[in-house]
Protein backbone atom coordinates (compact mmCIF):
# COMPACT_ATOMS: atom_id res chain seq x y z
CA UNK A 1 0.00 0.00 0.00
CA UNK A 2 1.49 3.34 -1.04
CA UNK A 3 1.23 6.43 1.37
CA UNK A 4 -0.17 9.14 0.28
CA UNK A 5 -0.96 11.44 3.26
CA UNK A 6 1.53 13.69 3.58
CA UNK A 7 -0.45 17.62 3.33
CA UNK A 8 2.69 18.85 0.96
CA UNK A 9 1.91 15.14 -1.55
CA UNK A 10 -1.46 15.92 -1.43
CA UNK A 11 -1.03 19.88 -2.79
CA UNK A 12 0.63 18.38 -5.22
CA UNK A 13 -1.33 15.56 -6.36
CA UNK A 14 -4.23 18.59 -6.18
CA UNK A 15 -2.25 20.92 -8.50
CA UNK A 16 -1.03 17.71 -10.63
CA UNK A 17 -4.94 17.22 -11.30
CA UNK A 18 -6.09 20.56 -11.97
CA UNK A 19 -3.50 21.12 -14.33
CA UNK A 20 -3.72 17.79 -16.28
CA UNK A 21 -5.89 16.23 -19.32
CA UNK A 22 -6.57 13.26 -17.87
CA UNK A 23 -9.65 11.04 -18.72
CA UNK A 24 -8.68 8.02 -16.25
CA UNK A 25 -7.26 8.36 -12.72
CA UNK A 26 -6.63 5.37 -10.44
CA UNK A 27 -5.48 6.01 -7.04
CA UNK A 28 -6.45 2.62 -5.67
CA UNK A 29 -4.29 1.36 -2.60
CA UNK A 30 -3.13 4.30 -1.75
CA UNK A 31 -3.77 5.73 1.68
CA UNK A 32 -5.52 8.80 1.22
CA UNK A 33 -7.81 9.13 3.79
CA UNK A 34 -10.05 11.70 4.71
CA UNK A 35 -7.57 14.89 3.76
CA UNK A 36 -6.43 13.24 0.79
CA UNK A 37 -10.36 12.62 -0.26
CA UNK A 38 -11.22 16.41 0.15
CA UNK A 39 -7.91 17.72 -2.11
CA UNK A 40 -9.42 15.18 -4.54
CA UNK A 41 -12.80 16.29 -4.63
CA UNK A 42 -11.72 19.84 -4.69
CA UNK A 43 -9.64 19.43 -7.49
CA UNK A 44 -12.45 17.45 -9.65
CA UNK A 45 -14.41 20.63 -8.94
CA UNK A 46 -12.28 22.16 -11.46
CA UNK A 47 -11.11 19.01 -13.58
CA UNK A 48 -13.80 18.66 -16.61
CA UNK A 49 -12.06 16.04 -18.58
CA UNK A 50 -11.78 13.08 -16.01
CA UNK A 51 -14.34 9.68 -16.88
CA UNK A 52 -13.06 7.10 -15.04
CA UNK A 53 -11.84 7.46 -11.52
CA UNK A 54 -10.69 4.34 -8.73
CA UNK A 55 -10.90 4.99 -5.26
CA UNK A 56 -10.71 1.28 -4.68
CA UNK A 57 -8.83 0.66 -0.94
CA UNK A 58 -8.09 4.09 0.14
CA UNK A 59 -9.23 4.32 4.01
CA UNK A 60 -12.04 6.74 2.49
CA UNK A 61 -14.54 7.38 5.62
CA UNK A 62 -17.79 8.10 6.08
CA UNK A 63 -16.25 12.20 6.88
CA UNK A 64 -14.68 11.74 3.13
CA UNK A 65 -17.11 9.96 1.08
CA UNK A 66 -19.33 12.81 2.27
CA UNK A 67 -17.04 15.47 1.03
CA UNK A 68 -16.49 13.62 -2.20
CA UNK A 69 -19.92 12.41 -3.49
CA UNK A 70 -20.90 16.14 -2.87
CA UNK A 71 -18.99 17.15 -5.31
CA UNK A 72 -19.51 14.59 -7.30
CA UNK A 73 -23.51 14.93 -7.24
CA UNK A 74 -22.54 18.00 -9.64
CA UNK A 75 -19.95 16.12 -11.94
CA UNK A 76 -22.16 14.76 -15.10
CA UNK A 77 -18.52 14.09 -17.08
CA UNK A 78 -17.77 11.27 -14.57
CA UNK A 79 -18.72 7.99 -16.49
CA UNK A 80 -17.35 5.31 -13.83
CA UNK A 81 -16.26 5.63 -10.54
CA UNK A 82 -14.85 3.02 -8.42
CA UNK A 83 -14.33 2.89 -4.85
CA UNK A 84 -14.29 -0.49 -3.20
CA UNK A 85 -12.97 -1.50 -0.17
CA UNK A 86 -13.23 1.58 1.94
CA UNK A 87 -15.18 1.93 4.96
CA UNK A 88 -19.07 3.95 4.19
CA UNK A 89 -20.92 3.06 7.45
CA UNK A 90 -22.12 5.76 9.51
CA UNK A 91 -24.76 8.98 8.96
CA UNK A 92 -22.77 10.34 6.10
CA UNK A 93 -24.68 7.75 4.16
CA UNK A 94 -27.10 10.17 2.81
CA UNK A 95 -25.06 11.58 0.73
CA UNK A 96 -25.30 8.69 -1.64
CA UNK A 97 -29.24 9.73 -1.87
CA UNK A 98 -28.40 13.00 -3.33
CA UNK A 99 -24.91 11.53 -5.17
CA UNK A 100 -27.14 9.52 -7.26
CA UNK A 101 -30.33 12.20 -8.10
CA UNK A 102 -28.12 14.44 -8.92
CA UNK A 103 -25.19 12.84 -10.94
CA UNK A 104 -26.43 12.33 -14.53
CA UNK A 105 -23.31 11.19 -16.15
CA UNK A 106 -22.34 8.16 -13.87
CA UNK A 107 -22.93 4.78 -15.77
CA UNK A 108 -20.96 2.39 -13.42
CA UNK A 109 -20.81 2.46 -9.75
CA UNK A 110 -18.66 -0.31 -8.08
CA UNK A 111 -18.81 -0.19 -3.90
CA UNK A 112 -18.05 -3.28 -3.26
CA UNK A 113 -17.62 -3.86 0.50
CA UNK A 114 -17.66 -0.67 1.91
CA UNK A 115 -19.76 -1.75 5.06
CA UNK A 116 -22.81 0.03 3.75
CA UNK A 117 -25.05 -2.27 5.68
CA UNK A 118 -29.36 -1.85 5.21
CA UNK A 119 -29.03 2.09 5.56
CA UNK A 120 -26.71 2.26 2.44
CA UNK A 121 -29.01 0.01 0.54
CA UNK A 122 -32.17 2.21 1.53
CA UNK A 123 -30.27 5.60 0.43
CA UNK A 124 -28.67 4.26 -2.73
CA UNK A 125 -32.63 2.68 -3.47
CA UNK A 126 -33.88 6.50 -3.16
CA UNK A 127 -30.94 7.93 -5.34
CA UNK A 128 -31.73 5.26 -8.10
CA UNK A 129 -35.18 6.49 -8.20
CA UNK A 130 -34.34 9.84 -10.15
CA UNK A 131 -31.11 8.57 -11.46
CA UNK A 132 -31.96 7.69 -15.39
CA UNK A 133 -28.19 7.07 -16.69
CA UNK A 134 -26.83 4.14 -14.02
CA UNK A 135 -26.62 1.11 -15.82
CA UNK A 136 -23.91 -0.73 -13.50
CA UNK A 137 -24.44 -0.96 -9.88
CA UNK A 138 -21.66 -3.59 -8.08
CA UNK A 139 -22.51 -3.54 -4.01
CA UNK A 140 -20.94 -7.46 -3.64
CA UNK A 141 -19.88 -8.16 0.31
CA UNK A 142 -21.71 -5.11 2.05
CA UNK A 143 -23.69 -7.03 4.47
CA UNK A 144 -26.96 -5.30 2.88
CA UNK A 145 -29.37 -8.54 4.16
CA UNK A 146 -32.57 -9.00 3.36
CA UNK A 147 -33.88 -5.76 4.29
CA UNK A 148 -31.30 -4.20 2.24
CA UNK A 149 -31.89 -6.19 -0.96
CA UNK A 150 -36.15 -5.28 -0.30
CA UNK A 151 -35.37 -1.47 -0.51
CA UNK A 152 -33.14 -2.00 -4.07
CA UNK A 153 -36.01 -4.21 -5.54
CA UNK A 154 -38.89 -1.63 -5.11
CA UNK A 155 -36.45 0.84 -7.36
CA UNK A 156 -35.45 -1.74 -9.91
CA UNK A 157 -38.21 -1.09 -11.90
CA UNK A 158 -38.19 2.76 -12.32
CA UNK A 159 -34.08 2.39 -12.28
CA UNK A 160 -31.69 2.21 -15.48
CA UNK A 161 -29.91 -0.65 -14.11
CA UNK A 162 -28.81 -3.40 -16.54
CA UNK A 163 -26.24 -5.11 -13.82
CA UNK A 164 -26.69 -5.25 -10.24
CA UNK A 165 -24.15 -7.51 -8.13
CA UNK A 166 -25.06 -8.81 -5.07
CA UNK A 167 -23.48 -11.43 -4.05
CA UNK A 168 -22.25 -11.89 -0.79
CA UNK A 169 -24.40 -9.53 1.24
CA UNK A 170 -26.45 -12.25 3.85
CA UNK A 171 -29.04 -12.85 1.99
CA UNK A 172 -31.72 -15.56 2.96
CA UNK A 173 -34.61 -17.18 0.45
CA UNK A 174 -36.73 -14.10 1.88
CA UNK A 175 -34.63 -11.77 0.41
CA UNK A 176 -33.71 -13.28 -2.57
CA UNK A 177 -38.00 -13.77 -3.39
CA UNK A 178 -38.68 -10.40 -3.38
CA UNK A 179 -36.62 -10.56 -6.99
CA UNK A 180 -38.83 -13.29 -8.00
Amino acid sequence: MNEINDENALEKLKYALLHSHLKELDLSFNNIGTGGTRQVATALTQISTLEHLNLTHCHITSKGVHTLFQVLAKNTRLKELVADRNDFEGRRLRVLREFLQGNGGLQLLSLNQCNLGEEGASYIAQGLYKNRRLRTLLLSNNSLGDRGLQYLAECIGSSSLEHLDLSKNQLSNAGVVVFA
